[in-house]
Order: structure tokens, then C-alpha cells, then sequence
């Protein structure tokens, strides 16, 4: 029961994700004692996490990128570090003031709109200063609604960013600097919790460690608001990558850039490389597979083109996550009275279907599904499935008061037609 109503409350929480964005996401940069680190939060509520290995190749840099790739639309470079010891990661922020310069050079964004730009910087960049000038030169439509932390092996770090109609490039005054989801050029940061935890911890910080990073991106990861769904600390010195699944700190897989470019071009779901997910883990995943089967049934379908919608989202996550994510009766029933307190009442009709589908034998599954017919006002089909699930369960009292209401309303518009026809007669 209780892990029944952990799963209703996360689906609460990623519907409201949908409804209202979010923006987290928390990068920090450090260099001092001869040690320089990249750190990053990557919070959102898309679970096909992934870590990408692409060897140098006709004049491009090798380079780790991570990211999301999920087959169901193009896979994108979140940030990532590349063998010249170049750092690079993004935040999203609200929509800024950017426009389009014609004085500027123009960046090709054909092609996937998400990833481009992040790998474009890895694959043919060195210094930070490489990437400041590509930025003052060309006209970079991202910086709408995105801001960019750049590091490199030299302790060199820089957050770009567009405000007051013009690019805007902080500097770091001491060893660090933090990057969070809000243009840091115009705003007083301290009205941003996480962009000032991690401060003050760096500030008193006495020396500079992956631990001390690994402690900051704890303390600033997010639950429940757009889970941190990986966090990963970079090392432009050595090459050396850590990489933490669904923020679980206490687990760490440790990777050396040069040593896995050796191995050629691969690609990795993060998932797969943690054994063992932790039963919160699990439960988001179920929870994002439902979301992804809200957004992909559609409602001129047919039952059967939704139910094999659904089968194949199972064997796209199985493909993923190497895992069998089994979605329970209660667990479709309580997503289809989500959605219905939504008023999307098609899509909820077919998480319903789908449920009696995968269990014929539920009385519960017809009850919800005579529910969310009778509220989209399709009364025969309302009355037709609380028939049916009071057959398979006697005892449903819920279910007989809602069909005695549904016969009186068929009773009410019978009498209503008669009348129109016998008016007609007259």
C-alpha cells in the first residue's frame, strides 16, 4: 500500500512538472591549489540518460558528451569535456531579450535543435576563450533561453549569457564560479537557494577535491521538482569523469576520457552502468513511461494502436534500462484519475482501456474507465463498463450509486427526446 501511494504521489508531482516548468540544473567550476573541477546537476524529468564517447576525427576534438537519447526524438549533448581539457554545460533560464543581429555570423542550427551547440563547442574548441570569441561573433539563438558554463585545463572559466540586449561574459573573482537557472548578470543571486548554498560552501571551503564538488552537488540536487537525474564531475587535467545516477551520491562510476576514446565510438545508458536502481529510481521510471504513453496515445486511435503504442514504449525502456518495468492495476488506475482531474478525459478513457487490457479481471479498471466516460458525458458506454465492473465485483457500492445516477440521467434524456419527437408529431 505504501509503495502504491509513493507511485500516486510521484505522478502527481511529474504532472505538475508538466503543467508548470521548471528550470533547475546547478554547475560549479573550481580551480585553486592546482586542481580544477566541473561539476553538474542535471535536473528534468526526461529518464533516457546517457554518456557518449566519440574519438578526434577529421580535425574534430575526441570527447565525452552526456546527455539524453531516448529514440523517440533526437539525442542531445547537455554538456560534457573533450580531450584539449575543454569543459561545457548549460542552464536553462527564463526567455531573454535576444534577437537576431545581422552583423554577426550565423550558427547552422539545422538539424536537431538540442545537442548541436554543446557538442559544437567540444568538437572544435580548445580554451575558453575560444568559445567567448565564437560566441561574439555569431548569433547564437540558444542564448534565448539558455546560458553556458565553459572550463578548461588552464583553471580558465566563464558563464555566458545574454541580458540587457547584449552578451554578457562573468568572469570568476576567486576560485570558483556557480551557474544556475537564472541570468546571473542582472539578478541578485541570493534570491536563488541553490546558486547560494553552493557558494557558501565553496567560499569556506580550505582546498578543492572531487569530495568537496561530490558535497556541493549533493546539497544542491532536486527531488520531486524535476529529479537531478545525473550529476558528473570532470576533471580537464587528467580526464577523469565521475558520474552519480539519480542522485545517489554514495554510488560512483569513474571513467579517464583518454582510456575510453581507445575503445572507439560508444554510447552508454547511464541507468544501465549502476546495477541494482534504488526502488525511487524505479518507481520515476514507471512514472515517465506513463507520461510518455499520455503524450503518445492519441485519442483518433484505435484501442488496439494505443495498447501497441504502450508495448513498445515497454520495450524501448527494457531496451534502455535493461529492466522489465511492469506497471501495476492501481498504478494505471491512479494515472487515469490524474488525468481526468485534468479534464484530458480521451487520454484518460485510454490509460484506462489499456489497464483493462493488461487486466481483464479488474473490477477497479472498468469502474475508472465507467468514471471517465460518464464525466466526458458518453453515458451508454459510462453505464456499460460500471455494468461490468459490478458484475466482477458485487460488492463495488461506489460504482451502483454512480450507475442508479447514470440510469436516471438515460431515463431524464429519453424522456427529453419523446418530448422533441412528439412535438415534432403535433
Amino acid at each position: 500500500m505504501k509503495r502504491e501511494r509513493a507511485f500516486l504521489v510521484l505522478i502527481i508531482l511529474l504532472l505538475s512538472i508538466t503543467i508548470k516548468p521548471l528550470f533547475p540544473c546547478t554547475i560549479v567550476m573550481v580551480s585553486g591549489g592546482g586542481v580544477i573541477l566541473f561539476g553538474n546537476n542535471e535536473d528534468g524529468s526526461h529518464p533516457f540518460t546517457k554518456i557518449w564517447f566519440i574519438p578526434s576525427h577529421d580535425e574534430t576534438y575526441g570527447r565525452v558528451g552526456v546527455g539524453f537519447d531516448d529514440k523517440l526524438e533526437y539525442p542531445f549533448c547537455q554538456g560534457g569535456m573533450n580531450d584539449q581539457g575543454l569543459c561545457v554545460d548549460g542552464t536553462r533560464v527564463r526567455t531573454t531579450d535576444w534577437e537576431h543581429n545581422a552583423n554577426l555570423l550565423d550558427y547552422d542550427t539545422s538539424g536537431p535543435l538540442w545537442g548541436n551547440l554543446c557538442d559544437h563547442i567540444l568538437a572544435n574548441f580548445a580554451t575558453v576563450e575560444e568559445v567567448i570569441e565564437f560566441f561574439e561573433t555569431h548569433n547564437i539563438d540558444y542564448l534565448r533561453r539558455v546560458k553556458f558554463a565553459v572550463a578548461d585545463k588552464t583553471g580558465s572559466m566563464a558563464v555566458i549569457e545574454w541580458s540587457d540586449s547584449r552578451l554578457q561574459v562573468i568572469r570568476k573573482t576567486s576560485g570558483f564560479l556557480v551557474a544556475t537557472n537564472f541570468v546571473q548578470s542582472n539578478y541578485e543571486p541570493a534570491r536563488f537557494v541553490r546558486y547560494e548554498i553552493a557558494e557558501n560552501m565553496l567560499s569556506r571551503a580550505c582546498e578543492f577535491s572531487v569530495d568537496l564538488i561530490r558535497e556541493v552537488l549533493f546539497a544542491t540536487h532536486v527531488r520531486n521538482a524535476g529529479e537531478t537525474l545525473y550529476s558528473n564531475i570532470f576533471n580537464p587535467k587528467n580526464g577523469n569523469i565521475y558520474l552519480y545516477n539519480f542522485h545517489d551520491f554514495g554510488n560512483v562510476i569513474k571513467l579517464n576520457l583518454k582510456e575510453e576514446l581507445k575503445k572507439g565510438k560508444i554510447s552508454h545508458s547511464i541507468t544501465t552502468l549502476f546495477p541494482n536502481p534504488s526502488f525511487s529510481h524505479l518507481n520515476y521510471l514507471k512514472v515517465a513511461l506513463l507520461q510518455n504513453l499520455r503524450v503518445f496515445v492519441d485519442s483518433s486511435n484505435t484501442e488496439k494502436d494505443y495498447y501497441n503504442k504502450y508495448i513498445q514504449l515497454k520495450h524501448i525502456y527494457k531496451d534502455n534500462f535493461k529492466l522489465d518495468l511492469n506497471i501495476s492495476e492501481n498504478a494505471f488506475n491512479n494515472f487515469g484519475y490524474q488525468l481526468l482531474r485534468i479534464k484530458e478525459y480521451e487520454k484518460a478513457i485510454n490509460i484506462f482501456k489499456i489497464n483493462i487490457t493488461e487486466y481483464p479481471s479488474s473490477w477497479n479498471a472498468y469502474n475508472g474507465l465507467g468514471e471517465a466516460f460518464a464525466q466526458s458525458g458518453n453515458i451508454e458506454k459510462a453505464i456499460k463498463n460500471y455494468e461490468r465492473s459490478i458484475s466482477l465485483n458485487p460488492k463495488n457500492e461506489a460504482g451502483k450509486k454512480a450507475l442508479e445516477s447514470l440510469y436516471h440521467k438515460k431515463k431524464i434524456n429519453l424522456h427529453s427526446q419523446m418530448g422533441g419527437i412528439l412535438i415534432l408529431i403535433n
